[in-house]
């Protein structure tokens, strides 16, 4: 069987009914914190003030299991399990944020301050509209001027907000700055954005970018990585986008590869060490036919040196080829994707309004829904 949640499928067959990928943060935690998150941010909405001190532990949770679990890369579970994209996309943010800082040799201490920006990074949002953050159709300008509003209205909330610390209040002002001075509220140049602002930044974006959403499909990590480290140069803290590459699975352990002889096989296990050399269960030949038995190689070892892996498969590419189909030539190549991405996201300013908006591409972020 074939799970059809994720785009980097998990092929479900019953000699690897027993592969669990492993994860970073539990599950329970997971749901916990969004749940809680869900809430926090409902009483925002109602009250016009945050009460944190629910979400508080659960980043203190956070922070401990990201340091327990180091080894650990990011993978689908991690970012795609989400029942929620708002609350579980920033709970996601936390995780990827204090990953981040971890790699960065920041302190506990400060990755629990780091953690607490992150988690709350878009409380602003609870105070614009919510039908214009759920629009599909293009924004006008003024809809899009509201939605630069969200940075500091968040700001200003959680600077009022009793045992928030200055520098996590700041991540919610600066998370759309970016290093070219392109970012908003305040096109902020380089000098004047946090380290912490910097790396929710990345945080940011890599979620934003590696999550289905109703106009897009997700990136696959790669793809992920090579837009973070193409299409924003200049505009993403390189520190942070390297620190975050370390951590993340190009083939996330339970999804299914294509070898370049033309095997399918599932990924039991990545590492740090050898992230594009996963271990790997062979289960089809070259033609597409299973095998009695799967056959378990170590990429990373020399004797399997001409072992290569040609691509993650979406579901498209794993019914295809396990039937022998030809490949689709209208299937969208790699390229077509990172471009559709680096398009698709950026909001659309309605015609009439395009003379006000002549100067507005260089303020979108290519990596959201600018919403």
């Amino acid at each position: 069987m074939i799970d059809l949640g994720v785009r980097a499928v998990d092929v479900q067959l019953a000699q690897f009914a027993s592969l669990r990928p492993r994860e970073v943060l539990s599950p329970q935690l997971r749901s916990q914190a969004t749940a809680t998150l869900r809430k926090v941010l409902a009483d925002a909405r109602k009250q016009g003030q945050p009460s944190t001190e629910a979400i508080l532990p659960y980043v203190d949770r956070i922070v401990d299991q990201v340091l327990r679990n180091q080894e650990v890369m990011v993978g689908l579970t991690d970012i795609r399990a989400h029942d929620a994209y708002t609350h579980a996309h920033s709970v996601n943010v936390c995780m990827l944020a204090t990953m981040i800082g971890r790699s960065l040799g920041y302190t506990r201490n400060s990755l629990l301050i780091l953690g607490i920006g992150a988690i709350m990074h878009d409380l602003g949002k609870v105070y614009i509209d919510p039908e214009i953050l759920t629009q599909r159709s293009p924004l006008t300008w003024d809809q899009y001027q509201q939605v630069q509003e969200h940075p500091v209205l968040g700001y200003q909330a959680l600077d009022r907000t009793p045992g928030i610390p200055r520098p996590a209040a700041m991540i919610s002002l600066q998370h759309h700055e970016r290093l070219d001075a392109s970012g908003y509220p305040h096109a902020a140049e380089a000098a004047q954005i946090g380290a912490f602002s910097r790396i929710v930044a990345v945080a940011d974006v890599y979620d934003a970018i590696s999550s289905d959403r109703p106009y897009r499909a997700a990136l696959t990590p790669l793809e992920c990585l090579r837009l973070l480290s193409q299409e924003e140069r200049g505009r993403l803290w390189p520190d942070a986008v390297n620190a975050l590459a370390a951590r993340i699975a190009p083939y996330p352990e339970g999804s299914t590869v294509e070898l370049e002889g033309g095997e399918l096989a599932v990924v039991i296990r990545c590492t740090a060490h050898s992230p594009l050399r996963p271990e790997v269960a062979i289960f089809t030949d070259n033609e597409g036919n299973l095998l009695a038995e799967p056959v378990a190689k170590r990429l990373s070892d020399a004797e399997h040196e001409q072992l290569t892996i040609r691509e993650l498969l979406t579901l498209e590419g794993v019914s295809d080829t396990a039937a022998g189909a030809a490949p689709d030539p209208d299937r969208p190549s790699e390229a077509a994707n990172l471009g559709e991405a680096a398009a698709a996201v950026r909001p659309v300013i309605l015609p009439e309004e395009q003379r006000q908006a002549a100067n507005l591409s260089s303020m979108f972020d290519p990596a959201e829904d600018g919403r």
